[in-house]
């Protein structure tokens, strides 16, 4: 099977449609929230929210990621036996998830009095297994080639999500409490209509217990290195704030987040690219070898750089004039991080590419050690450059501890490419 920049276009278009909807819907749910909880209520819902994107930081390093390169590879005779097997594992760690965020919440009420989050412990639980279930189940679809189904479950799941929030919003009907039930009503019609659309059948043809062991094993060995490096991403975009209400103030916290956001577009494009960049590069492979896989690599690299750049300058040189449009006069004179911002979207961009070769050569560990340079310096550091150097000493080092980061995966994809080539050539 050969792999040409048409093909890139043609496969992504609608991964791309789906995730453009997903975080359009993301993007609006947050403003209704925002509007209708107040500043209370809305940090309220940030703080326990949090708590289901960590889980699903777990999710994708042990179960989707591997699911999606070796889902993609593997016989098709193999195929329902190996999805089923899936498929059971994240139902235990759905389960799993939500029976630890009510003990863990207990112990934090009983310790340190936290009895306020006491309410949102049941909708949390319930809200944050029924995400990873349908979560799952979107990933699943594109690996499978069925983009059609995850686009329809993500309108089931994030449509109707926005809709209840806007409704009871309006009618002043709504708290931090009540946008969780609703988050946990949503995406459990969606997690049942998946479940069906995926023709009930994954659940059968499970095999021996030592099958199940098995790929159990080999997600584990597969993502464990995925976790700690993807544990480093989420880490950072959270102590990132934390320096900066330390060392300036809440409000400048509130201009870093909302000049990010007018970068927004490269999430949906980086998100997108994640839904067929790990299947389609798995098959390249399979099919094509390492030479295949590094051509299609370049092939992505040049084509989504360019993407990324040209939005990255589009945003910095009207930074004002987007600031504005967006947000009215209240954050005028902070156009400026934007093009701080740019830089830093550029850079991660082309983290993507030599992380899938590495994911499918099967060198996550290499991804682990390339990640943790670049975060131990950003740690280590990143108190000192904010306090003396404000905004512009974060924003440096937040772009510094990438690029390192980047020169690393790209140095550890060329070691192991070569290596895998001499291999299989002796």
């Amino acid at each position: 099977m050969t792999f040409t920049t048409k093909h890139i276009f043609s496969r992504a278009n609608l991964a791309f449609v789906d995730q453009a909807f997903v975080s359009g819907m993301n993007f609006l749910t947050g403003l209704a929230l925002a509007r209708f909880l107040g500043l209370e209520g809305y940090g309220q819902y940030v703080l326990v929210y949090g708590v289901t994107l960590f889980f699903s930081t777990l999710q994708i390093s042990l179960i989707v990621s591997p699911m999606m390169v070796r889902g993609a590879a593997i016989e098709e005779s193999l195929k329902e036996r190996y999805f089923s097997v899936v498929t059971i594992q994240q139902f235990l760690f759905s389960v799993l998830s939500a029976v630890v965020i009510i003990i863990a919440g207990l112990i934090a009420r009983s310790m340190f009095g936290f009895h306020e989050f006491e309410r949102f412990l049941v909708p949390l639980a319930l809200a944050t297994a029924v995400f990873l279930i349908q979560d799952y189940y979107r990933r699943y679809f594109f690996v499978v080639k069925k983009p059609v189904f995850a686009f329809i479950n993500d309108i089931v799941s994030y449509g109707i999500q926005f809709t209840l929030v806007l409704f009871f919003g309006i009618s002043k009907n709504i708290d931090t409490a009540y946008a969780l039930w609703f988050m946990v009503f949503a995406f459990f019609l969606a997690a049942f209509v998946a479940f069906m659309q995926s023709g009930r059948k994954m659940t059968s043809g499970l095999g021996n217990r030592s099958y199940f062991v098995e790929v159990f094993r080999e997600s584990y060995h597969f993502g464990k290195w995925l976790l700690g490096a993807n544990t480093m991403y989420w880490g950072q975009a959270q102590i990132v704030n934390y320096f900066v209400v330390g060392a300036i103030s809440v409000a400048t916290v509130g201009a870093l987040n909302a000049c990010k956001n007018v970068l927004g577009i490269l999430n949906i494009f980086f998100l997108g690219l994640q839904n067929i960049l790990l299947p389609d590069a798995s098959r390249v492979y399979k099919d094509s070898g390492t030479k295949g896989l590094r051509r299609y690599l370049g092939q992505v690299a040049v084509l989504g750089g360019i993407i990324t750049i040209a939005v990255a300058l589009v945003a910095g040189i009207w930074n004002e004039y987007w600031m504005r449009l967006l947000y009215g006069s209240a954050y005028r004179g902070y156009g400026w991080i934007v093009i701080w911002w740019g830089v830093y979207f550029v850079i991660s961009f082309f983290h993507r590419p030599y992380s899938a070769g590495l994911s499918v050569l099967d060198r996550t560990k290499r991804i682990f050690h390339s990640m943790i340079v670049g975060f131990g310096l950003f740690v280590v550091l990143g108190y000192f450059f904010t306090i003396h150097w404000q905004v512009n000493g974060v924003m440096f080092l937040m772009c510094l501890s990438n690029l390192v980061t980047l020169l690393l995966l790209r140095t550890s994809f060329t070691k192991e490419h070569e290596i895998v080539q001499r291999v299989s050539l002796s």
